[in-house]
């Protein structure tokens, strides 16, 4: 047994050893390490409670591997660790049985998935916006209502299709630079309008960098720009849209700040 707790406890994969009560009587040292918890002889005999936010969904798996004595496999969730870091587990629950008297308790079993299930995130969402494109393309080949209609539909596309939070177009005239129109599904026009502002539109149009421009909430504030509380802790991206060397205006949208904008993803939008 002693043999055994050794290797386990060299293991990468985490474990935790809990008795019929939930209280925690044996981890490795992968357990104490990922969930950035105290040394082992500080929380021998806890409770999960005691030790981990968000205990209530543990504690009632516990109870099931416990009552019913067969495993629960493959749980996939987000956790809060104690430091507040934000990780995706992968967790296998097998009761500990011994001769004649039921589950003595439980067995866990975790995988850290994170990186994994964010690339699977990264891939999902980069293929929203394929699909986006690919309608979008279609729509403007089979199109007869006109450009209002045409650019009203794109905004649509792009934010129920959940590639964007919120999408507007801005047209403007190639030669003066005055507003002409402006497209959202989000938003309605005065509040664009509002945004609007000269310095706002030569930052989409000719200031921004190889056409692209990505700037958090917080610095269009600085600048100056207005836009709405709701615009809070996101970026807003834009691209301009342009024809035979002239500007015809730009589209924006909005993403969370922590979404990564991949260089496929900038290139589609």
């Amino acid at each position: 047994m002693e043999t055994l707790l050794i290797l386990i406890d060299s293991s990468p994969f985490m474990v935790l050893f809990k008795d019929r009560q939930g209280r925690w009587i044996w981890m490795n040292q992968s357990f104490i390490k990922e969930m950035d918890l105290p040394p082992r002889e500080e929380i021998l005999g806890k409770h999960t409670q005691d030790l981990l936010p968000e205990p209530k969904d543990l504690c009632r798996e516990d109870r099931e591997v416990v009552a019913r004595g067969e495993p629960l496999l493959g749980l996939l969730r987000k956790v809060t660790l104690p430091s507040g870091r934000k990780r995706w587990h992968l967790t296998d629950k097998i009761p500990i049985k011994t001769p004649g008297s039921g589950a003595a308790g439980v067995a866990v079993f975790i995988r850290d998935v994170t990186e994994q299930r964010e690339a699977q995130r990264k891939l999902e969402r980069l293929n929203r916006v394929l699909e986006a494109v690919l309608d979008v393309n279609q729509l403007m080949v089979r199109e007869k209502l006109g450009r209002n209609h045409l650019l009203n539909e794109i905004c649509g596309i792009l934010v129920k299709g959940q590639c964007y939070e919120s999408v507007w177009i801005i047209l403007l005239d190639p030669q003066t630079g005055y507003l002409l129109d402006v497209f959202s599904l989000t938003e309605t026009k005065a509040e664009i309008k509002r945004c609007l502002s000269p310095q706002f539109v030569s930052h989409l149009t000719t200031d921004s960098k190889d056409g692209f421009s990505a700037i958090k909430y917080e610095d269009l504030l600085r600048k100056g720009w207005q836009l709405p509380k709701r615009y809070t802790g996101k970026v807003l991206i834009s691209s301009r849209l342009e024809h035979g060397k002239k500007t015809y205006g730009a589209i924006c949208a909005s993403l969370p700040r922590n979404a990564e904008l991949e260089k496929k993803k900038r290139t589609f939008f």
